[in-house]
């Protein structure tokens, strides 16, 4: 999704959806928005993202992820993230 849809698709979201920071890696992981709102990333992309853009090894783009993103979403409360695990 090109950066001017995903500004667009964004615009649609509820104002107190957290969004994954920083956006230049994260944004390009994004699928699109819940119902109420919220924001649904894809985890193959935001790992791909934290490999192409911060030049991460698999491994390490893994290990970041789950220590610095799944659990912090894991307590963001109602307006926390959809991260899907897998992609049909």
């Amino acid at each position: 999704m090109d950066k001017d849809k995903i500004e667009e698709l964004l615009s649609n979201a509820d104002p107190k959806a957290l969004r994954l920071e920083p956006s230049a890696t994260f944004d390009r992981a994004i699928l699109g928005l819940t119902s109420d709102g919220r924001i649904v990333y894809s985890e193959n992309r935001i790992l791909l993202a934290l490999q192409e853009v911060d030049g991460m090894e698999y491994e390490e783009a893994l290990e970041w992820y789950e220590y610095n993103t799944a659990r912090g979403v894991a307590y963001a409360g109602k307006k926390a993230p959809i991260i899907i695990t897998h992609e049909a």
